[in-house]
């Protein structure tokens, strides 16, 4: 058997040249450099619970533990889990150190830069065109959703998922078979590709190609459904996947059905709250969803970055919905157009599938809408602006000569491009694409600097998300703790009373506010403006000892008196709120109800909280 002499025309190119190399490492540096002040970040919201609740974590120091529990006990995300449990396990004899946050957010900035590089590496292999992959590259790397998933500790499930899939990818498009060469044997051996010249190697690109598909899945479950695109990489022109092989093919299913059992064990599928939305309500639900996800993809802005509850349930928003539909059937309408150009075809899917899960059609049991559920699909959003791009460089008048299915009938290496770009600009026809990917990428950086501004602390976030989402009660919680922590009372109870007024019952402490309490119109409320994790007794149990605390330090003592009794209405056995009820009952000149207090009580607990030894809870 001879090798021919050069590859045929239906042949892939898997090496890019040194300076697409380069230069992707360029735009990758580049994206890190934006993010880098993260380091001395303090940790947010989610990160204190994953690095120090066991019970919120679902696992100690055994990374084998987090498979048999659920993290935030709604989620099943074991191998997300499984690194802050490994870094517990390495560091435990010294896990001050171990749980410093620059550690974390070191991780996050290195694992982020082997998702840009493995995006450039990707693009570079569906494209076959070095500058459109570097265009795409250039907009996955620096559109600012990469802030959330890489700045903020808890974002880090899908920069992992990011990774895992594009290894799938990658696996999978190496492992197929050049149809021009010949072949033999039970895997079909290629003599021609370097990095698919045997048997062996192909069946490596398969096996990392599996792998990484599983671990894709136990890192997140909105990558379940891109097993649909596997299809499309293993059958491409040119290229096929081995037939004597494809029973192989359904080792991919294992690792969804083995999820599917564990999430059901551990997770069961009815446990999850429904918010019992009318059908109206929950089409315009959806459609919101859609307009956030467009806006955040294609404007991206800081304030719709730090939305959380796609706003009151009982406001409607037709104009809002209406619009996320027509965009909606817009894109519908473009892929169908675009149908048979295999990589738009795949950018378009890949886009689709991921963002189906986070569309509410079954409502998210956190938050109904958070910026970082964008990660994955902009990969191909990513994928479709490159080309957008490309053409723009290419004057729009070589799109038949520059298809897909042809790769190889004009030069597309870099050096090539920059030689056009010499003839462009002098002909004049290259002025109005340099200009607009300017812009696009002064947008980028100008959105990304000043939202890696708001994780600083959970002050600064809390400031961004009221700003971005002020029907989201649990930012004035998280906002009244962090001036808890400075004991400035009066803003204290000023950022309480906005979350306790927007679904918690008015009238006397007594019976009739339990039973109001516990009854639906309250959890609807509460629901409508926090999500569908929280609960009207847990959280007012959380909530109103602190504005107690804080009316009682600023000697308001009758309307603290009211808050500890409604604590121990729904809370009996909250002994610190017993104590400072009594405290308030005597500064206030009641003893008889104190006295009344201290009889009934088995035992007089002290007044054993401060303003500093109160914890700071997760407030998302």
């Amino acid at each position: 058997m001879t090798i021919p002499a050069e590859a045929p025309k239906t042949a892939s190119r898997n090496r890019p040249t040194a300076l697409y190399i380069w230069l992707a490492l360029a735009i990758t540096l580049v994206g890190l450099l934006l993010q880098l002040q993260c380091l001395d970040f303090q940790k947010v919201i989610d990160d204190n619970d994953l690095v120090y609740s066991v019970q919120q974590r679902g696992c100690g120091a055994d990374p084998v533990e987090c498979f048999n529990n659920p993290v935030f006990e709604l989620y099943y995300r074991p191998l997300f889990t499984a690194t802050f449990a490994l870094r517990d396990f390495v560091y435990k004899k010294n896990l001050n150190f171990g749980r410093e946050t620059r550690w974390y957010h070191a991780e996050n900035l290195i694992l982020h830069a082997a998702v840009c590089a493995s995006a450039f590496w990707f693009f570079f292999l569906l494209f076959q065109k070095e500058r459109r992959a570097l265009l795409a590259g250039l907009v996955f790397t620096l559109h600012p959703l990469q802030v959330t998933v890489t700045t903020f500790i808890g974002g880090r499930p899908d920069s992992m998922a990011l990774l895992f899939l594009l290894l799938f990818c990658i696996g999978a498009w190496n492992c197929t078979v050049n149809l021009a060469v010949p072949t033999y044997g039970a895997w079909n051996t290629s003599l021609n590709l370097a990095s698919s010249n045997s048997s062996l190697r192909r069946f490596g690109w398969f096996l990392l190609s599996l792998f990484a598909f599983t671990c894709a899945v136990f890192t997140k479950e909105q990558c379940i459904s891109m097993l649909l695109v596997l299809p499309l990489l293993l059958w491409r022109k040119g290229y096929a996947f081995p037939t004597k092989s494809v029973p192989l093919l359904w080792l991919y299913f294992v690792p969804v059905g083995l999820y599917g059992w564990a999430a059901h064990r551990i997770i069961p599928f009815n446990s999850v709250s429904s918010p019992g939305w009318s059908r109206a309500l929950h089409i315009e639900m959806v459609g919101r969803t859609l307009w956030y996800f467009e806006r955040i993809l294609l404007f991206p802005a800081v304030g719709p970055f730090h939305q959380s509850t796609l706003g009151p349930w009982d406001t409607p928003q037709p104009i809002t919905a209406i619009t996320g539909y027509l965009l909606c059937i817009l894109w519908l309408a473009l892929i169908w157009k675009y149908r048979h150009n295999p990589t738009i075809r795949f950018c378009a899917l890949w886009t689709s599938l991921t963002l189906f899960p986070c569309l509410n059609l079954i409502p998210i049991p956190s938050q109904f809408a958070s910026v970082y559920r964008a990660a994955i699909p902009l990969l191909g959003f990513a994928g479709l602006l490159g080309m957008a791009l490309d053409k723009l460089f290419d004057g729009w008048q070589l799109g038949a000569s520059t298809s897909d299915t042809a790769p190889y009938n004009v030069d597309h290496s870099l050096g090539a491009t920059f030689t056009s770009i010499k003839v462009r600009w002098r002909l004049n026809q290259f002025g109005s694409a340099l200009p607009a990917l300017l812009i696009l990428v002064v947008f980028y950086c100008s959105v990304t600097v000043a939202d890696v501004k708001r994780w600083r602390n959970n002050s600064t976030l809390m400031d961004a998300e009221i700003y971005g989402d002020p029907n989201f009660i649990p930012a004035y919680g998280g906002k009244a703790f962090g001036y808890e922590t400075t004991a400035q009372w009066d803003k204290v109870e000023q950022n309480f009373n906005s979350v306790v007024s927007a679904f918690m019952p008015t009238g006397p402490a007594d019976q009739t506010f339990v039973d109001a309490v516990n009854s639906p119109a309250c959890q609807r409320a509460l629901w409508s403006h926090a999500g569908l994790r929280y609960r009207p007794v847990g959280y007012l149990s959380w909530i109103l000892p602190h504005r107690g605390w804080a009316r009682q330090e600023q000697a308001h003592y009758s309307a603290a008196i009211e808050d500890y009794k409604r604590v121990l209405l729904i809370n009996p056995k909250d002994d610190n709120s017993r104590a400072n009820l009594r405290d308030c009952y005597l500064a206030n000149g009641q003893e008889v109800e104190a006295y009344s207090l201290y009889r009934n009580a088995l035992e007089v607990p002290t007044r054993s909280q401060s303003n500093t030894d109160r914890p700071s809870p997760n407030n998302r």
